[in-house]
């Protein structure tokens, strides 16, 4: 009974009401849009910037620490140590087969030190214990800062917060 009364309801429905009525769209924003298939050579100068992705160059934004064969790599402010006997182990190119993160540190476990860090901490808003930072420069192995076990930058504090602690970059 149900069933006969739910197919007799719909199928009164006139057709031209169950069609989808898209809104109109305002002049200004259609001109903006460029139609799909538009040749780059089409396009303004001005456009064409806005269609090219941004250039990144990790090798740029990147530190490596190479021991022997093997090399990783780290974002560019990772590092918070480097004691000077493991100074030519940091390099701007990877020398060797490159490893990744966690493979390198189970490797060289003796020789790098990771120290994790809270996100306020990377972004510099609060800064790092200097109790713990200085703690990590007296392992003598290299001070890589982590976040969730991962490199991580970390942004150091202005000038003069920095001016009375010496341990950061020695």
């Amino acid at each position: 009974m149900f069933f006969a009364t739910w197919s007799i309801a719909h199928s009164e429905v006139p057709a031209s009401a169950s069609a989808v009525k898209m809104p109109p769209v305002h002049p200004q924003a259609a001109e903006k849009v460029p139609a799909r298939g538009v040749q780059k050579s089409n396009m303004t100068a001005q456009t064409r910037k806005l269609v090219q992705p941004p250039k990144y160059n990790i090798t740029a934004n990147s530190d490596f620490i190479v021991f022997g064969e093997a090399s990783t790599l780290v974002p560019k402010g990772a590092i918070l140590h480097v004691p000077n006997r493991f100074r030519a182990n940091i390099d701007r190119a990877p020398r060797s087969g490159l490893k990744i993160w966690n493979q390198f540190l189970s490797t060289n476990r003796g020789r790098l030190m990771p120290l994790e860090i809270t996100r306020d901490q990377a972004l510099g808003v609060a800064p790092i214990e200097k109790e713990r930072l200085e703690a990590a420069c007296r392992t003598g192995r290299i001070v890589v800062a982590v976040m969730h076990g991962n490199p991580t930058s970390v942004n150091l504090p202005t000038p003069q917060a920095a001016a009375g602690d010496s341990t950061t970059k020695s």
